[in-house]
């Protein structure tokens, strides 16, 4: 609930922005992709491979050593989850639909990982998209807020930057943004974005690919 609320808030306050023009152009696709309505000839435009005849969705796997300190469990009962991750957009912030939930994030070797999708359209080619990865901590005492860390930021991908199928190398954050409100800040552009030190211990890393799908908006199980 709290989640949706935020989202709600963040798109009441970008109401007050200039929205991107509706004349922006959308650069040609490579990798033999290309923009397409999704009922052939009427409907909102995604990404389409035209020499397999699937849709094209952004796969992302997000990874972490299992030796990294988080909270136990990442999704408590009747509570937020406590690791978060949101996409942002040019002026839009949603959450990352982690893949069978915050409360699913697997074991594999020695790291945590988890797996979200995302449709791509024309929307999301209008400017870059962002990934905001970040971990809270239940405070001992209910009147205190949780201690929450530094937000850590992904540059995503260009969707065509590789042929579909293909994964991106392992990599680590491009950015830091800290406080409870890092969500907010990202989302508006504001002062505050902090370099990733060489240092920075055990932080999240990011792979992505380009996923064929059987239709628009996810791939069939």
């Amino acid at each position: 609930m709290a989640t949706m609320l935020r989202i709600i808030l963040a798109i009441f306050c970008l109401s007050e922005i200039a929205p991107v023009a509706a004349s922006e152009a959308i650069r040609n696709l490579s990798n033999g992709m290309r923009l397409r309505p999704e009922y052939g000839t009427e409907g909102f435009e995604y990404v389409f491979h035209e020499p397999s005849q699937k849709w094209v969705g952004l796969e992302c796997q997000v990874r972490v050593l299992a030796s990294r300190k988080l909270p136990e469990p990442l999704a408590p009962p009747r509570q937020d989850p406590l690791l978060s991750m949101q996409i942002f957009g040019g002026m839009s912030v949603e959450s990352a639909s982690i893949t069978d939930g915050v409360q699913n994030v697997q074991r594999f070797e020695s790291y945590r990982w988890c797996w979200f999708n995302r449709a791509v359209g024309d929307v999301e080619l209008k400017s870059p998209q962002r990934l905001g990865v970040q971990v809270s901590w239940p405070s001992p005492a209910a009147t205190v807020d949780s201690v929450t860390e530094p937000m850590e930021i992904f540059n995503l991908p260009p969707i065509d930057g590789l042929p579909p199928e293909t994964w991106t190398s392992w990599r680590g954050p491009d950015a830091l943004r800290a406080g409870t409100d890092a969500w907010y800040a990202e989302v508006h552009r504001r002062k505050g974005r902090e370099p990733v030190p060489a240092d920075l211990a055990q932080p999240f890393e990011i792979r992505c690919r380009a996923g064929l799908w059987d239709t628009p908006y996810r791939r069939k199980q």
